[in-house]
């Protein structure tokens, strides 16, 4: 089993120019696949115990923390979303005014179009 990360660095790969084409293929391919095995094992194993509580608390917040996305062109289109514990919504503007409108909880489901 792969020991950290550390080791990547250690072992990156070292081409010459006295190699063929497919012996550079085959090293950087046998790189790949440790860096894969070492990547899975150092994710398998992390849990709360990798963290302090700072950290810890940092991370929580991080992940319960609402997304808020607003997108728009230069024609005047305009698309949001709103991502939250208690639900999701949506709303998509035109530049002629067409409004449509998407709500989502755990116990309802709203739509509404509405045009200029």
């Amino acid at each position: 089993m792969p020991g950290n990360l550390f080791s990547a660095d250690i072992n990156f790969p070292n081409l010459s120019g006295k190699q063929s084409t497919d012996e550079k293929i085959d090293v950087i391919l046998n790189y790949l696949y440790q860096l894969r095995e070492q990547l899975r094992y150092t994710l398998g194993n992390l849990d709360c115990g990798n963290f302090n509580d700072t950290g810890l608390k940092e991370i929580g917040d991080e992940i319960s923390d609402p997304i808020y996305k607003r997108i728009k062109d230069t024609d005047g289109n305009v698309a949001e979303l709103s991502v939250r514990a208690d639900g999701l919504s949506s709303r998509v503007s035109s530049a002629e005014g067409n409004v449509s409108t998407l709500q989502q909880t755990a116990n309802s489901l709203m739509s509404r179009i509405s045009n200029a």
